[in-house]
């Protein structure tokens, strides 16, 4: 599954949105409990912070892709660095110097740029 997805119109989707996806049955019911949690969470953190963002001054209401984005990295990533639900998507442009959360950071900050 490529990152850019042909419903996205060639923009990468949230993450949120391709572990939803990838962790979903045809007909829309999520499979794995585990990473539904992991998804209300980050969009819950998310949300929280692009209101506390529009109330300091940005011009934010509905929380941005990378907002969303950096909320489920920090909710699903375990104790060894691994990010839940993304399989080997989170090792994509790794270093070996470096780890798969913070080379996927990285990789997301430049396809937004």
């Amino acid at each position: 599954m490529s990152i850019r997805t042909v419903e996205a119109g060639g923009v990468a989707p949230a993450l949120t949105a391709l572990v939803l996806k990838t962790h979903s049955s045809k007909d829309g019911t999520c499979i794995d409990k585990r990473a539904e949690d992991y998804v209300k969470a980050a969009e819950a953190l998310a949300l929280e912070r692009s209101q506390s963002a529009t109330v300091t001054g940005e011009n934010a209401s509905v929380p941005s892709t990378q907002q969303l984005n950096d909320a489920y990295i920090e909710t699903a990533t375990n104790t060894k660095g691994r990010v839940y639900g993304l399989g080997s998507l989170q090792y994509v442009d790794a270093e070996p110097k470096e780890s798969p959360t913070a080379s996927l950071v990285e990789t997301l900050e430049l396809m937004d740029d």
